[in-house]
């Protein structure tokens, strides 16, 4: 079994946690030569959001998740400018947590965060954004305002592995460097995530320029 496969783990106190970390090559311009093999390290690809795929997923984390771990996947998954979730991603995410046990969804590609959903007390970030990255400067996609950036905190029970809490700070991304987010920012931010998140029945609120997720 490939090195991407096994996943990884560390302990926190009372706590051990399971990573599984995924990489979707649905689109063409994902190179297979990132993938891992018994051979080379790299990345696990999959080609679609299938029950297939959930079945070799749920395969390797039965292998090796033990009865308490709290079991994360990462997946890099969709466009990059993403104005709808689509629906085969909540679809898939569901499963993940229906049929594998899932924790929490980490998902990435878009540059931008986009929204979130609380499926059976299980968060699902559809799309963290960038917290850092080198594209200050490019003049297309301004409607997403990518120059904003969250950082993400949550908060879980060490006994039920169920969210209590997640809380986001925002941040403007300027000159390779974190600032905290302006008033203006954060109800941007705040409004771009309450819009993506509403089909969702997400809602969040606004505190001294940190968004909450609601209860």
């Amino acid at each position: 079994m490939s090195s991407t496969r096994t996943g990884d783990s560390f302990h926190s106190q009372d706590l051990r946690t399971n990573f599984d970390f995924l990489y979707g090559d649905m689109f063409k311009w994902y190179s297979k030569k990132l993938g891992a093999t018994a051979n080379q390290s790299g990345i696990w690809l999959f080609n679609d959001l299938s029950t297939e795929t959930i079945k070799q997923i749920k395969m390797t984390i039965e292998f090796y998740k033990q009865p308490s771990d709290f079991c994360i996947i990462s997946i890099h998954w969709g466009g990059n400018w993403v104005e709808q979730i689509p629906l085969q991603h909540q679809r898939f995410a569901h499963e993940l947590i229906d049929t594998v046990g899932i924790n929490l969804i980490h998902g990435h590609s878009s540059h931008h965060p986009i929204g979130i959903e609380l499926y059976k007390n299980t968060p699902i970030l559809y799309g963290c954004g960038d917290l850092i990255n080198d594209y200050e400067g490019i003049t297309n996609y301004k409607e997403f305002n990518s120059n904003l950036s969250l950082m993400y905190f949550l908060e879980f029970d060490t006994t039920e592995l169920k969210l209590k809490q997640l809380k986001l700070s925002p941040f403007e991304r300027k000159k390779f460097k974190l600032n905290y987010a302006n008033d203006e920012d954060c109800q941007w931010l705040l409004n771009a995530l309450q819009k993506q998140s509403t089909p969702f029945d997400t809602h969040f609120k606004l505190r001294n320029n940190v968004i909450y997720l609601e209860a």
